[in-house]
């Protein structure tokens, strides 16, 4: 073979190869955009139920059904597996499960700062269910309620934003 038929066997293979990882590339950035985008939708769609709940729990005379109704729909947005469930001792008290969520936060610091956060963001919606015809009990830990949720979207807002 002549030097120019070698020429272009080389450039005929580095086009294919980048036609190739062109393809892979692609596909790799298309699935990390269509992530991106349901975590944005699912962090729309709990802020809308959380709006909706607080304003229901914020209301003088609790409509209670739809209160509840709504506390569930966003217990729904933070699915647990029964393993990770049965691990969170069962706590009518509030403020120990801002407690072990402030832990979490400290101990996945550098890490993912959500991780194992559902299961209490969980069990303070259960509270908050519970105890839903005390207006002072709501009072008192409904903006707490929120800081939780907001803290918690906004580390998943960021992970969006970074394409995790």
């Amino acid at each position: 073979m002549s030097y120019t038929n070698w020429v272009s066997l080389i450039v005929g293979l580095v086009a294919l190869g980048g036609v190739i990882f062109g393809a892979f590339y692609k596909t790799w950035q298309d699935k990390k955009n269509i992530k991106m985008q349901a975590r944005i939708q699912w962090i729309q769609e709990v802020r809308n139920h959380t709006a909706e709940l607080l304003s229901r729990g914020y209301a003088d005379k609790n409509t209670g059904y739809y209160f509840k109704k709504e506390i569930e729909t966003v217990c729904l947005f933070f699915t647990t597996n029964e393993s990770e469930t049965s691990a969170i001792p069962n706590s009518d008290e509030f403020e120990i499960c801002l407690e072990e969520i402030n832990k979490l936060e400290k101990e996945n610091e550098k890490s993912d700062k959500n991780k194992n956060k559902h299961t209490y963001i969980i069990q303070l919606a259960q509270n908050l269910k519970k105890y839903s015809d005390n207006q002072e009990y709501l009072d008192k830990y409904l903006p707490k309620f929120r800081e939780v949720i907001s803290t918690y979207l906004k580390h998943e807002w960021d992970r969006a934003k970074n394409g995790k």
